[in-house]
């Protein structure tokens, strides 16, 4: 009686310990699973423009976002020192991945930028500096950083990214040195990235890459009526995608 005793303790023994690894088992296909699906919706809110995009507060207290297509963009505030959630918006979209802004755009005209809203007068003196990196598909054009003016007579500058529609591109200015002039392109470096910095001084620009190559123009006295801003992001002015990251802002 007592040796089968102990045999029907030792088989209980046994398939306690088969149970508790057997739960240990499951909890941890569980985990595995729960991490996974996670990772997906990690990666899913970060593409469909629901993370939280913050900037540093020196940037963000001088930007609004600007996003969508001429008549229908609309303009989105930037309470304290950060943007809202990523946004999405005709066929544009604005969100953060990886400490970068991501300004993405998807046909002519579409677009999804940050514009400066302390505008200056021609006499000041002011720069701007941001690394860019440039994803289109197809052969397409796609202004990444700008010189513009508020008197609705157009930009003066625009820092343009060509596609090769191979993966590859050339970046170039396209300036007037007077509303209603027309448009003088010259090419600045080839590649996809590169930090560029706009130096704006009384009408003087000069325009420099990471190659050290320079294009400078001085803009006619009241050339423009109103005040000057910069504006950084994705504005396709031809059809196509294009996905733009732009950090180290400073202006």
């Amino acid at each position: 009686m007592k040796k089968r005793m102990i045999k029907n303790r030792k088989s209980y023994s046994g398939l306690l310990r088969l149970g508790v690894l057997s739960t240990s088992f499951l909890l941890m296909l569980g985990n595995l699973s729960c991490s996974k699906d996670e990772a997906d919706a990690e990666v899913q809110i970060n593409e469909t423009a629901t993370t939280n995009a913050k900037v540093s507060s020196s940037t963000a207290n001088k930007a609004k976002l600007q996003i969508g297509k001429g008549g229908s963009m609309k303009e989105v505030a930037t309470p304290g020192n950060h943007f809202k959630k990523g946004v999405h918006h005709n066929s544009a979209n604005f969100f953060k991945k990886d400490g970068k802004l991501v300004f993405k755009a998807n046909g002519k005209l579409n677009r999804s930028e940050l514009r400066y809203k302390n505008g200056f007068t021609q006499n000041a003196k002011k720069t701007f500096k941001a690394s860019v990196n440039v994803t289109s598909k197809g052969m397409g054009r796609v202004s990444v950083m700008q010189l513009h003016n508020d008197s609705n007579q157009g930009p003066i500058l625009k820092l343009q990214y060509r596609s090769d529609g191979k993966g590859s591109g050339t970046f170039g200015v396209l300036y007037r040195k007077k509303a209603g002039n027309k448009d003088v392109y010259k090419h600045l470096k080839t590649g996809t990235s590169g930090t560029f910095k706009i130096s704006f001084n009384k009408r003087g620009v000069v325009v420099s890459g990471d190659n050290n190559n320079k294009i400078s123009f001085t803009i006619n006295n009241n050339g423009w009526k109103g005040k000057y801003y910069w504006k950084t992001g994705a504005y396709n002015q031809t059809g196509g995608q294009s996905r733009v990251l732009v950090n180290n802002i400073s202006w």
